[in-house]
């Protein structure tokens, strides 16, 4: 606290007005500390609150934007399956298409060779004079025959339509297999 010097009638007016002027201004130093100090404290509670509105928001449209990607590529997904299964049963398809094709290749392939096989025989028949009924029959394929996929030749050469019929059987199975065997 202040001594002031004491005079006849109290304290100087002087000293007094000049304590109470450098008092008045010290207390507008710190009134204008206070108002910087609320500024700054308005600044940093706004930006605060910004921050927050911000962050919620990149937070909301990140989540949005997952939502949107995740739809998309559960899309995407569903497509590519759909595709997938397409493709499969096409290729499913095409390999029945292509076992068909190749079985019914080796059929004709055989039919042709066993008819030039039953044309040359009659031939050398023909030739050697020799009749079909004094031959013995021909061997039996080794194994059962599957169902369905046994078939039966018919000679049907010009000298053998009088109503004489020779049969050969194979194994369908067995004469791929070795014909694809041979070729690769």
């Amino acid at each position: 606290m202040k001594d002031f010097t004491i005079v006849r009638k109290g304290f100087d007016t002087t000293e007094v007005d000049s304590y109470i002027v450098d008092l008045e201004n010290e207390l507008k130093k710190k009134d204008h500390l206070i108002e910087e100090y609320r500024d700054r404290e308005n600044a940093i509670n706004k930006a605060v609150i910004e921050a927050q509105l911000t962050a919620d928001s990149i937070i909301a449209k990140a989540r949005e934007d997952a939502a949107h990607i995740r739809s998309d590529v559960t899309a995407e997904l569903g497509s590519l399956r759909e595709d997938a299964l397409r493709l499969r049963g096409n290729l499913i398809e095409f390999q029945e298409s292509y076992n068909r094709l190749l079985r019914r290749y080796l059929y004709n392939s055989h039919c042709e060779d066993m008819n030039q096989i039953f044309d040359r025989l009659s031939q050398v028949l023909s030739d050697t004079g020799v009749d079909l009924d004094q031959l013995s029959p021909l061997p039996e394929v080794q194994g059962e025959p599957q169902e369905g996929r046994t078939h039966h030749f018919v000679d049907q050469s010009p000298t053998t339509r009088t109503g004489t019929e020779t049969d050969a059987h194979f194994n369908l199975d067995e004469m791929s297999n070795a014909l694809i065997d041979s070729k690769i």
